[in-house]
């Protein structure tokens, strides 16, 4: 069985750079996991190819999930009512994201939609914290 496709996106220079507090940086990585991709094969086996038909459907189901195409960012630091760029690099604008892990203070967050773009996501958060964010299209 193939291996599922990971993409390791490194990280870039934020052109939101003025937006940060000094000493702060992007994350080093994001991790990018978008499903399987499963070629067909024909067989004489009739079986075989109905196998195979149901495994493309169950994955097609799973690949289908408006979840599915994101990056998980992990290690994220926010100051308090500081905005904060984080890259993710999807190659369009994120529809949302998931706060997974909060370090720190339970902290609420806010998106700045007239910040965000292709590249970035720029969050605000009310107490100081570090966390792991799921950002999706």
């Amino acid at each position: 069985m193939p291996r599922v496709p990971v993409r390791i996106q490194p990280s870039g220079v934020s052109r939101f750079s003025s937006l940060a507090a000094a000493g702060r940086s992007v994350p080093q990585a994001s991790i990018r996991q978008t499903g399987p991709a499963l070629s067909r094969e024909h067989f004489d086996d009739r079986r075989l190819n109905a196998i195979q038909d149901k495994v493309n459907t169950a994955l097609s189901i799973a690949k289908g999930n408006p979840f599915a195409d994101g990056n998980l960012i992990e290690g994220v630091t926010f100051v308090a009512s500081t905005l904060t760029p984080v890259y993710h690099n999807l190659g369009s604008t994120p529809r949302g994201y998931f706060v997974l892990n909060i370090i720190g203070n339970a902290a609420s967050f806010v998106r700045i939609p007239e910040h965000t773009d292709a590249q970035f996501l720029v969050l605000g958060a009310t107490l100081d914290c570090t966390a792991d964010i799921w950002i999706y299209i």
